[in-house]
């Protein structure tokens, strides 16, 4: 398999929630410790961006052989936490030959949705392996070749990698998934719906 490390991006304030996200219980452990879990049995190093809470987060994290990277501009948006990671990622892992992102508010995003990334990705081919949504909407999770690491550490707003995906879309392959698999855990209602599913 080739060098792919995966970015888990977790900063985020929660403001729909009321509370850290990250740290909702979810099958016996915290939001953000399945989200790791999941990532680890990919056998790739696990790089994960904290910002609000980034405090209370990290004390919960120290069993796991996981690089936190702090995003004190978080507030900016979703695509100060991707540069960041990115950053990170060619500071660490300078033989990385793509990046796998992904959210900790999608928890049924298994190992198995994961591997689906990989195996779709070939190297040297310019590839955005990419999430299919409703309304031929593309996104993350997602796997970046390389060649887009420039881009992804420039972003800084909260768009994300939409606009690169956009710009793009020649380079794209978009895996779909059934809509029950796609779930953000974004409200309480939300939450209360699946957290004993």
């Amino acid at each position: 398999m080739y060098t792919v490390p995966l970015l888990l991006l977790a900063a985020g304030k929660s403001s729909r929630m009321g509370t850290s996200k990250q740290l909702l219980q979810w099958k016996g452990k915290t939001l953000i410790e399945h989200s790791i879990k999941t990532g680890l049995s990919m056998k790739q190093e696990v790089y994960v961006v904290l910002g609000a809470y980034e405090k209370k987060i990290r004390q919960q994290l120290d069993s796991f052989p996981i690089k936190i990277v702090y995003n004190p501009n978080w507030e900016q948006g979703i695509g100060t936490s991707i540069a960041m990671g990115v950053s990170s990622v060619l500071t660490h892992c300078s033989e990385a030959e793509g990046v796998f992102i992904y959210l900790a508010d999608q928890p049924f995003i298994d190992s198995k949705a994961i591997l689906s990334f990989y195996t779709s990705f070939q190297k040297g081919e310019n590839q955005i392996i990419t999430t299919a949504y409703e309304n031929e909407k593309w996104g993350v999770p997602a796997l970046f070749d390389r060649c887009y690491f420039d881009s992804l550490t420039h972003l800084n707003k909260d768009v994300g990698a939409q606009q690169l995906i956009k710009e793009n879309k020649e380079n794209c392959t978009p895996i779909p998934f059934p809509k029950s698999t796609l779930v953000d855990i974004d409200t309480p209602k939300v939450y209360q719906k699946y957290k004993s599913e």
